[in-house]
């Protein structure tokens, strides 16, 4: 239900009451705000004015200060004027009801009623019966109707605001008083920021150079002047263009040096695009915060073609067949063969109007001497050009506006030469004696960069004789490439075509061309060698001076070692009275140690000197077989002579001395002693075995000189005998007899010589010598041989003939002497040894009988029996007769080599038994001396049977070697290898070219071939007893085959295999033709022998055969004893051995 009019009349008249006391009231309110904000506004504006009279405001910070100020006085009445202007010009409910309460604060009568009644009026609260909100509304109304509303309204509010803008137009005004034309300046300053108040500076700076276009990287000059006074500082400044991605940027510089009134910036490289000013500043307190400008000016700078991207290609000559190169990309550094083409091909930033090579002598400082031009296609240019030389080159390019690009690289081209091919002779490489084979195998390496195209063996024939001329040779060598850069050469040179007589020499060299089409083939030589075909002379001497020094070198080991031997014995005795080892007994063992190492080390010397002067001898077919393996067995001599045992007790003796420990130094040293006794014993033997050997190898020498003289005769005659000589060759012949000549002066000498040496050991010998001797002087063969000579070179060819044939008889008669003298010395010295063998063998015999009587005796007799002092009486005589036979022993060892080692070994155990039986029986126990004379008798059988054993051997000493059927296997093994070799060689060449790859089936049968040969090698070996003086070394040999079988196993296959095959293959043949050579030499000698047989030894009486059967029923007897089976056998060994043997009693 709607008030009633009355109420509706009340509320009018207190609304509008209340609506005019709000408009008046917030205007108010705005009027103070505006006071505030105007007095701001004046206090900012006064205290800018200051600051611009102070500091001369630029006028950009002016109309900052503009935009600030509009910003305070906006944001001032947007929060403090506008929004009292809205409450009083368009209140809102809120802002009456607001109004209302502070009316009602004001009046203390009214309170809320004002705000009550417009409230429930507007039914705002709770909801009441009408009568009753019309009463209350009367009654609300009655409190405030009489109340002024205008009590709020107080126009006190202005007074502050007012103040303050009053005083700031004071202060303003005041100041304007005081500082009129400052602040005048000021205030229109900053009324009007835009425009300038400044006054024009003393100086003027003016831009000379203006807009600039350069190229890029190119150096340019920015100049300037100025007018006025002089500036205190000049600066450049430099603004570059902003680019994608990146904004604009100055750069400020200070330029100095100053010349009158114009300046200037020299800059080296112009990048990129800018714009630039100068500014200057003057030292005057009115403009020091200004600048003066000049004009603006713009550079251009225009992008230089550049080459983005070069490529190079090298196209090796043709005759290299090296695939082409490419260099990595953007390089130009050519470091390439001569002859090599460059293939040029570059990529430009820009379109190319033209592009060239321009190329400049290294030995040039600037100057480009040649020019070739490019090809060019869009922005690409391509060419080449081929290296000759050490140069330089730059690649120059243009664009269709003529420019050329900055500061072309400079590359340098090394022309490479085609390096010198070589070669070297690896076999023989050496200088070589000829002997009896003109056939040398040549060996040669070759390498070179590219390959080769031609390979010569050439040198120089030197005669000797009378004429002394030289004549060249060169031979083409067929060669086998094994790579591009490798190559061998393997060539039997036969020298027999040039004709060689002694004391001529050749002197040889490989020569090799490469194949370099470029600058033409380049040649190389090898080392030269020389290959001299000595003379008979020559050899003799040479053999007989190595053969001095080693006797004499053995004879000084032999007597360093007894002087040795009698130190060591007086250390040993006055080691025994002391108990500690002092520091000067340490170093005088640890000095013997060392003569005694160093006599080792040079013992092995003297066994590899013997075994060179053996081959050397063998080679010149200058030694029999049986004298050559007298060498063989001296080498192996040598090499026994440091014994394991030896060096045990060297080794032991060292260690206690190292933990000096007394009781083990003195037991090393009786054991160090015991085994330099036997090593002095040794090296006597050798010593006396070397003197016999150098005997009789004077003796060999002086039948090889009377053959090889009865030869060369033979063949000059065969040559006489040819019809129509030539000079040249009568002349050869006469040289070559008078060179025989020569060598049977030197001869006679030997013989000589011989003849008086052979007086103080074999008279018989010499007496046989002196009849050769005789028999020359009586044949004058040297005035015959002189004879001969100048009937050749008079041309008088029937008369040399029938002296030729004369003097080959006459030399064949020497020939045959000297092979009686020989045959007669190895008699002699069979029979020698022979007898005093078997007198020894006899006495072993009786001594045996002897210690078995003893034996029995002593076996039979218990501790009382008073036969024990007569045993042992006679076991004493016998054992000193056991001394005795000891020493003869000794002596024949020293003449022979067929006394085995072993017998040493015996007699040693024979002694050592012989000794124990003695101290049983002092003891009085013949049972354990019955046990040690029983020990004895069979080290006595044991030594007869090893006596019978050398015997038997020096009888068969001249039968056949069996050398033929290990000549068969032999060759068989070469042939194996050489097969074998050749296929190992094309599976590697064909692997080499491309054309196959290895497969392991492949491998494996190359691995099973040797392995047949090396079980073959390996088996021969031990038929040979595995002897290390067999030329090529087997043993060796199958160690290197079972290397090559690893490679091949293991799947490799290379040069290395391939050249261990070829010295497998190069010791088997040289192993053959040494075997060969003897075998050769053997069969002459047997051919020569005047059925000349090995005498036996002296009959056997006829009552030592009446008494066989008897000794062989004794022997019955003693087998049904009841010994045991082993000395059963030793029993019948010695029967059967005393049946052979004379009874001299």
């Amino acid at each position: 239900m709607s008030p009633k009019p009355e109420i509706d009349q009340l509320y009018q008249a207190a609304y509008q009451k209340l609506l005019k006391v709000n408009r008046n009231y917030y205007l108010l309110n705005a009027s103070r705000a505006l006071l505030r904000l105007l007095a701001v506004a004046a206090a900012l504006l006064l205290g800018f004015a200051l600051i611009d009279m102070a500091f001369d405001v630029a006028a950009p910070l002016r109309l900052g200060f503009w935009v600030l100020l509009g910003g305070l006085v906006l944001f001032f009445s947007i929060r403090e004027i506008a929004p009292n202007l809205r409450r009083a010009l368009r209140p809102a409910e809120a802002d009456l009801y607001e109004l209302s309460r502070r009316i009602g604060k004001n009046d203390p009568a009214v309170q809320d009623s004002l705000v009550n009644f417009l409230q429930i009026y507007h039914d705002r609260g709770i909801a009441v019966y009408p009568p009753f909100k019309n009463l209350s509304l009367k009654q609300l109304y009655e409190k405030f109707r009489h109340t002024n509303f205008y009590s709020i309204i107080s126009l006190q509010i202005l007074r502050k605001p007012a103040n303050r803008l009053l005083i700031a137009a004071t202060i303003f005004a005041l100041l304007f008083i005081i500082f009129p034309a400052s602040m005048s300046q000021a205030i229109l300053k900053v009324l009007y920021p835009t425009q300038s108040f400044e006054k024009p500076l003393p100086v003027t700076l003016k831009n000379l150079s203006g807009n600039l276009t350069v190229l890029k990287n190119e150096a340019l000059q920015l100049r300037g002047e100025y007018e006025g006074v002089t500036p205190h500082k000049l600066w450049l400044v430099i603004r570059t263009e902003a680019v994608p991605g990146d904004s604009a940027a100055t750069e400020r510089l200070e330029l100095s040096g100053i010349s009158g009134k114009s300046f200037s910036y020299e800059m080296n490289h112009a990048k990129t695009g800018f714009s630039y000013w100068f500014e200057a500043r003057v030292e005057m307190a009115t403009f020091q915060n200004r600048l003066a400008r000049s004009e603006r000016g713009i550079v251009t700078v225009l992008e230089r073609p550049f080459i983005r991207e070069l490529k190079a290609k090298l196209v090796y000559p043709a005759y290299t067949r090296l695939p082409a190169a490419f260099l990595p990309p953007n390089s130009g550094e050519v470091t390439a063969l001569r002859g090599t083409r460059v293939e040029l091909e570059i990529e430009a930033n820009k379109k190319l109007a033209k592009a060239a090579i321009w190329f400049r002598d290294a030995a040039a400082s600037s100057q480009d001497s040649l020019s070739l031009p490019l090809a060019v296609a869009e922005n690409r240019a391509r060419g080449s050009f081929v290296v000759e030389k050490d140069t330089r080159y730059r690649i120059i390019i243009e664009d269709s506006d003529g420019i050329s690009n900055y500061q072309p690289v400079t590359y340098s081209v090394f022309a490479l030469s085609d390096e010198s091919p070589y070669v070297e002779i690896a076999r023989p490489g050496q200088d070589l004696d000829l002997g009896d084979e003109l056939q040398i195998p040549l060996l040669l390496n070759l390498r070179d960069d590219y390959g080769f195209s031609k390979l010569l063996l050439k040198g120089f024939h030197v005669h000797a004789g009378s004429r002394g001329d030289t004549t060249e040779f060169a031979l083409p060598l067929p060669y086998q490439a094994l790579d591009p850069n490798r190559a061998i050469a393997e060539y039997a040179w036969d020298l027999s075509s040039l004709y060689l007589i002694p004391e001529d020499y050749v002197e040889y060299f490989a020569e090799v061309w490469d194949n370099d089409a470029v600058a033409g083939p380049k040649s190389a030589r090898s080392k030269s060698y020389i290959l001299r075909l000595p003379s008979l002379t020559d050899i003799l001497e040479q053999t007989e001076q190595a053969m001095n020094e080693q006797v004499e070198e053995t004879r000084d080991v032999a007597r360093d070692a007894k002087e040795l031997k009698e130190k060591l014995q007086e250390i040993n005795r006055e080691m025994k009275r002391e108990e500690e080892l002092s520091w000067e007994r340490k170093k005088e063992i640890q000095a013997q140690m060392e003569r005694q190492q160093q006599a080792l080390e040079k013992l092995e010397d003297i066994r590899k000197e013997i075994e060179d002067l053996a081959n050397q001898l063998d080679n010149q077919n200058m030694i029999s077989p049986e004298t050559l393996e007298k060498f063989m067995e001296l080498q192996q001599m040598f090499r026994d002579l440091a014994s394991p045992e030896l060096l045990e007790a060297m080794k032991k003796l060292q260690e206690a001395l190292e933990n000096a420990n007394m009781e083990e130094l003195k037991e090393a040293m009786e054991q160090f002693q015991f085994s330099m006794e036997e090593f002095e014993q040794k090296i006597e033997r050798t010593y006396e075995l070397l003197k016999r050997v150098q005997l009789e190898q004077k003796m060999d020498e002086l039948a090889k000189m009377a053959e090889k003289l009865a030869e060369e005769q033979k063949a000059i005659n065969e040559q006489l005998q040819k019809e129509n000589l030539s000079e040249a060759q009568k002349e050869q012949l006469a040289d070559k007899e008078a060179n025989l000549e020569k060598d049977t002066g030197f001869f006679e000498e030997k013989l000589q010589q011989a003849k008086e040496e052979f007086q103080k050991e074999m008279a018989e010998i010499a007496r046989e010598l002196e009849k050769a001797q005789e028999f020359m002087e009586e044949q004058q063969l040297g005035q015959q041989m002189q004879q001969m000579e100048q009937q050749i070179r008079q041309g008088q060819m029937s008369q040399c003939r029938q002296s030729g044939q004369q003097l080959e008889r006459q030399l064949e008669m020497l020939q045959s002497m000297m092979q009686q003298a020989q045959q007669n010395m190895n008699r002699m010295q069979k029979e020698e040894l022979l007898q005093a063998m078997q007198k020894v063998q006899q006495d072993l015999l009786r001594s045996s009988f002897r210690q078995e009587q003893l034996f029995e005796k002593s076996d039979q007799a218990d501790v009382a029996s008073p036969q024990i002092t007569d045993i042992a009486r006679q076991q004493s005589q016998l054992r000193e007769n056991s001394a005795q036979i000891i020493k003869e022993l000794i002596d024949i060892s020293k003449k022979t080599f067929f006394l085995s080692p072993q017998m040493s070994q015996t007699m040693s155990s024979l002694v050592q038994n012989m000794e124990e039986s003695l101290a049983s029986l002092e003891n009085r126990n013949p049972k354990r001396a019955a046990q040690s004379q029983q020990r004895a008798m069979g080290d006595f059988n044991q030594a007869v049977m090893s006596m019978q054993n050398s015997m038997d051997q020096m009888m068969q000493s001249n039968s056949a070697s069996g050398f033929e059927e290990f000549l068969q296997q032999m060759q068989q093994m070469a042939g194996q290898q050489g097969q074998l070799n050749q296929e190992s060689m094309g599976l590697l060449q064909q692997q080499g070219q491309g054309k196959m790859q290895l497969s392991p089936d492949a491998m494996a049968r190359l691995a099973a071939q040797q392995e047949m040969i090396r079980r073959s090698l390996e088996n021969l070996n031990q038929e040979m007893g595995n002897r290390q003086d067999v030329p090529g070394r087997l043993g060796e040999l199958g160690e290197e085959m079972e290397e090559v079988i690893e490679e091949l196993k293991q799947q490799r296959l290379d040069r290395k295999v391939i050249e261990r095959q070829e010295r497998i293959l190069s010791r088997l043949l040289d192993a053959q033709k040494s075997v060969r050579e003897k075998e050769y030499s053997k069969k002459r000698q047997a051919e020569r022998e005047d059925n000349v047989t090995a005498k036996s030894p002296p009959q056997l009486k006829q009552e030592l055969l009446e008494r066989e059967n008897q000794l062989r029923k004794e022997m019955l007897e003693a087998l049904k004893e009841g010994y045991s089976s082993e000395y059963k056998e030793f029993i019948k060994s010695y029967y059967e051995i005393l049946s052979r043997q004379p009874n001299k009693d």
